[in-house]
């Protein structure tokens, strides 16, 4: 199923609109499913009232970003400022 990318269809005016799989969509289309536990491999698809790691959100995010930026209409140019390090010692 193809919704809004990256947003819940309940939200009204988050600005443009792109085509894309939902974070449900993108764990199944990404093999990750439900087999009493979230797996890699062969299972049902993961009930949206599972509580996932934020490390898959954060994969998800991620492909979200690299899938906007690889549809940037030409003459747009999109830049990541490094963040100095920091030490939370």
């Amino acid at each position: 199923m193809v919704e809004h990318l990256g947003s819940h269809a309940s939200f009204v005016d988050a600005g443009s609109v792109r085509p894309g799989p939902t974070y449900a969509d993108w764990l199944w289309l990404s093999g990750y499913r439900w087999n009493g536990a979230i797996v890699c491999g062969e299972g049902d698809p993961i009930p949206d009232d599972t509580y996932t790691p934020r490390s898959l959100l954060g994969r998800y995010l991620h492909w979200c970003f690299d899938y906007i930026c690889a549809s940037v209409p030409e003459g747009i140019v999109v830049s990541m400022p490094r963040c100095p390090e920091s030490n939370y010692d």
